[in-house]
């Protein structure tokens, strides 16, 4: 069996075990967790200004990308429950940065962002010239093209496996929408 060394970037301290996947899915899921809480913070620092909550900007950003979505699908991208996703929504129509429309059923609601959403969205944007000042991207350019894609691979297997097709063919769908809108 082959030993696997894993350097965790404290000096010289190296955790070397046999190939145990359990403790490959903590690192793993320790270093998700971490991606995501710096992500977390840096929109934090950008809604602070606003009274929209993070999972409120999460809701605006992802309704960008859509000219409507039902209520369960957006719980599904945003990977939050129906109940969170209704507090928010409230909030948001309240603000008129999002319109809701439907029935009783919560699940089969359709969301629709506003042209003051869109505002709102454009502006956090454009605080920066246009392209989110994120310690994400930071990170990100100093990592190497191959190994950037790799990780992104890698990181779509797992969503894929966990999560569906749907959601990672959502995020490809979103990506491309990105680099279309900043390449022109």
């Amino acid at each position: 069996m082959e030993i696997i060394v894993l350097k965790l970037g404290f000096g010289d301290d190296f955790l070397a075990y046999q190939e145990d996947l359990y403790a490959r899915g903590h690192i793993l899921t320790f270093i998700i967790r971490g991606l995501n809480a710096a992500l977390e913070e840096d929109i934090r620092r950008r809604v602070d200004k606003t009274k929209i909550s993070n999972a409120g900007f999460r809701i605006l950003w992802l309704l960008q990308f859509n000219e409507k979505i039902i209520m369960s699908d957006l719980a599904y991208l945003i990977q939050l429950n129906i109940s969170s996703i209704s507090r928010q929504l409230i909030k948001l129509e309240k603000d008129l940065l999002v319109h809701i429309k439907g029935g009783k059923d919560a699940r089969k609601k359709e969301i629709f962002l506003t042209d003051k959403g869109r505002e709102y969205i454009h502006q956090l944007i454009e605080q920066d010239g246009g392209a989110p000042k994120l310690r994400m991207i930071d990170a990100t350019e100093r990592i190497s093209t191959e190994d950037l894609d790799k990780f992104i691979e890698v990181g779509s297997i797992l969503c894929e496996q966990l999560l569906g097709e749907d959601y990672i063919e959502w995020g490809r769908a979103s990506a491309q929408k990105i680099y279309q809108n900043r390449s022109h």
